[in-house]
C-alpha cells in the first residue's frame, strides 16, 4: 500500500494529459468529460444512434419520464449509460480523447484502446491509435432473445432491437465500474468519499498497467477497501477445514 500510495498526485511530478481518470461517482465522470470538450475550441458535431425494436422503445420510454421532470438529468443519463455501450447523441470535436468500446474484427483496437480523433466530418470519423491513423465505421449491437423449440430441440435467437452508433466515445474519465475489463497505461484514480461496492478500489488500481502510469487523487485508506464477506466467510472455512494456518512453507 506505501508504494501504491507513493503515486499520490502530490509526490507525482508530471501527470500524463492523455491519462484517463477513473472515479466512483458518474457526476465527476460526466463533468470531467464535459468540461475537457468545452475546452477544445473546435467545432462540435453530434452523431445520433440508431435505433429500433425494444431499444427504441427502452430509450423513449426513458426520455419521456425525463421530460416529464420524473427524473433528473443526471439519472437521465446513468440510465442511458448502463443500457447502451456509447452515447445516444455523441458529442465530438477534433483531438477529442475517445475510448473505442468494441473489439475491432482486423484486431487494429480493443475494446478499451484510448485514442484521439484527428478528423470528423458529418459523416466519417478518423481516430489515431497506437500512433495509426483508422477511418472508424459505425457497429451494431443486437439484444437477443434466446428460446428453446422443444418441437426441434434447438435454441433459437430472436433480435429484439439494435443500436447502430460509432464505437467509440469521449473518455477523460469513466466511471470504475464501467472500466471493468480494460486496461490503460495512465490512469488517475479519483476517489471522491470513497468506495460504496467491494472491490471498486482493486478494480480502478488493477486497470492500471505499471505503477509509474497510476496517479491518485488522494491516498487510499482502509475504510476505502471494502470487502466482500462472503469471499472472507470461504476464506475462513477452507483455512479452517484444511488447516491451512498450521502448514509450514514450502523449502526446497
Amino acid at each position: 500500500m506505501v508504494s501504491i500510495n507513493s503515486r499520490h498526485i502530490d509526490n507525482v511530478t508530471t501527470q500524463a494529459s492523455d491519462a484517463i481518470t477513473l472515479s466512483t461517482i458518474n457526476a465527476i465522470v460526466r463533468k470531467i468529460n464535459k468540461q475537457k470538450l468545452d475546452d477544445n475550441t473546435n467545432p462540435l458535431l453530434t452523431y445520433k444512434a440508431v435505433l429500433d425494436g425494444k431499444l427504441l422503445y427502452d430509450y423513449n420510454k426513458v426520455l419521456e419520464i425525463f421530460k416529464d421532470g420524473k427524473i433528473s438529468e443526471e439519472e437521465f443519463e446513468r440510465r442511458l449509460d448502463s443500457k447502451f455501450p456509447t452515447d445516444v447523441e455523441l458529442k465530438l470535436k477534433k483531438n477529442t480523447q475517445v475510448v473505442m468500446v468494441k473489439n475491432d474484427p482486423a484486431k487494429r483496437w480493443a475494446n478499451g484502446s484510448l485514442g484521439k480523433v484527428t478528423k470528423i466530418d458529418d459523416n466519417s470519423i478518423k481516430v489515431k491509435i497506437n500512433n495509426k491513423v483508422y477511418s472508424i465505421n459505425r457497429e451494431t449491437w443486437e439484444q437477443i432473445d434466446y428460446q428453446y423449440d422443444i418441437k426441434t430441440e434447438q435454441l433459437k435467437s430472436n433480435s429484439k432491437g439494435k443500436f447502430i452508433q460509432y464505437p467509440l466515445k469521449p473518455a477523460y474519465a469513466m466511471t470504475i465500474h464501467k472500466s471493468q475489463g480494460k486496461t490503460f497505461d495512465k490512469v488517475v484514480v479519483y476517489i471522491a468519499s470513497g468506495a460504496f461496492a467491494h472491490g471498486q478500489i482493486y478494480v480502478a488500481l488493477s486497470r492500471c498497467t505499471t505503477l509509474e502510469g497510476l496517479t491518485l487523487n488522494r491516498e487510499i485508506t482502509q475504510k476505502d477497501v471494502i470487502v466482500d464477506q462472503a469471499i472472507v466467510n470461504f476464506i475462513i472455512i477452507v483455512r479452517t477445514k484444511f488447516n491451512l494456518d498450521s502448514m509450514q512453507p514450502y523449502s526446497s
